[in-house]
């Protein structure tokens, strides 16, 4: 693991920098960090944001200052944590490939294992587009602009913000893409709308 670095940002949030690269050793030592911040109760930390390489800490000033944040924070690190060692939750994500749901299928296939060439970006992109951009693939939660390469479609939603929590998974969860066809997934998307469909989600070691 990488020196991790503790960097200010702005006068109510804190940076932990764990290293440079998407890696799965730097996901689950964020993701035990998470965990660990919220077993400890930090007074004064109102919200954590994960990323792939770094955490994001706000934190309120009037209740903790920088410097004594930063020592608990240091405190934190140095221990011994295994939260996502063990059993890690995976989401089974429906999504219809190619065609009018996937229309850069063919480019990415022909570049299968080779850096993927970059997309026009698109004024519009649809919520649920499921695209490739460098080695990451990525669901579009939103209808947005966009420039990565779609290659489908799922009628899943992501972010539901009528939902009781809006943002289907946490950091540190995996998702496995099921190929599914246009019928079935005409069917789910009938379903999600309806607010009766759950995602299959198990646990592997």
């Amino acid at each position: 693991m990488p020196d991790i670095r503790i960097l200010t940002e702005g006068d109510s949030s804190v940076l932990v920098e764990f290293g440079k690269e998407i890696s799965p050793e730097i996901n689950r030592k964020i993701t035990a960090t998470v965990q660990l911040m919220k077993e400890q109760h930090i007074e004064g930390v109102v919200d954590m944001i994960p990323a792939f390489c770094s955490l994001l800490v706000n934190y309120d000033p009037r209740v903790i200052s920088y410097d004594d944040l930063k020592k608990r924070l240091e405190i934190l690190l140095k221990m011994e944590v295994t939260a996502g060692e063990g059993c890690r939750k995976v989401y089974e994500i429906p999504v219809c490939y190619g065609g009018e749901y996937g229309p850069d299928i063919e480019n990415i296939a022909e570049h299968a294992g080779l850096s993927v060439e970059e997309a026009n970006p698109r004024i519009k992109i649809n919520a649920g587009s499921v695209g490739i951009g460098g080695s990451q693939t990525g669901i579009y939660p939103l209808d947005s602009p966009g420039g990565w390469q779609l290659m489908g479609m799922t009628p899943v939603k992501t972010y539901d913000p009528d939902r009781e929590i809006p943002i289907l998974v946490e950091a540190g969860d995996y998702i496995r893409f099921v190929p599914i066809d246009e019928d079935e997934y005409k069917r789910i998307r009938e379903l999600v709308e309806r607010g009766e469909y759950q995602c299959t989600v198990h646990e592997e070691a």
